[in-house]
């Protein structure tokens, strides 16, 4: 059993089927947050503790955080992927909505996205189409200005692939 467990393993490396050639994370679980991302944040915008646990919470609408990504130095990836784990903030006593935006390099690929308050999720968006390749990128994850509650952000990754 072993033995087809290694070779299986083995063949999914040679054949470098799905595997991201590179990938780009931000951790805001850690204080200071840990990652290979360079970001900055807006007035609004904090890193706090719930739980023991750390994540970046997006305060008020209009709020955004500005991933600055490295250069790649692959010359023509076929997918990008952002995963982003987030959570819309609730209070007991009220509803809350926290929509967010995402832009890349300035172009909107979504808006009005609810991550829900009964747990933190992480979908994935295909940016390919937004990606400049040899260049810096920036997302930029903006929390819309209608929003009546917080939203919390606990990790971003950004994978890219050659296949």
């Amino acid at each position: 059993m072993k033995r087809y467990l290694v070779l299986s393993i083995i063949l999914l490396l040679m054949l470098n089927i799905g595997l991201a050639k590179q990938t780009f994370v931000i951790d805001f679980t850690k204080n200071p947050p840990k990652g290979n991302l360079s970001y900055e944040v807006s007035k609004g915008v904090e890193l706090e503790k719930e739980d023991g646990a750390y994540h970046l919470a997006f305060l008020k609408g209009g709020s955004n955080l500005k991933i600055y990504t490295p250069v790649s130095s692959l010359e023509s990836p076929k997918r990008v992927i952002l995963k982003i784990t987030g959570i819309s903030s609730s209070f007991i006593t009220q509803e809350t909505w926290a929509p967010i935006s995402i832009l890349v390099n300035t172009k909107e690929l979504i808006s009005g996205f609810d991550f829900g308050s009964d747990y933190y999720i992480t979908p994935s968006f295909n940016i390919s189409r937004y990606w400049l390749n040899g260049q810096t990128n920036v997302i930029e994850i903006r929390l819309d200005k209608e929003a009546s509650g917080e939203f919390w952000l606990k990790k971003v990754e950004i994978s890219i692939y050659e296949k």
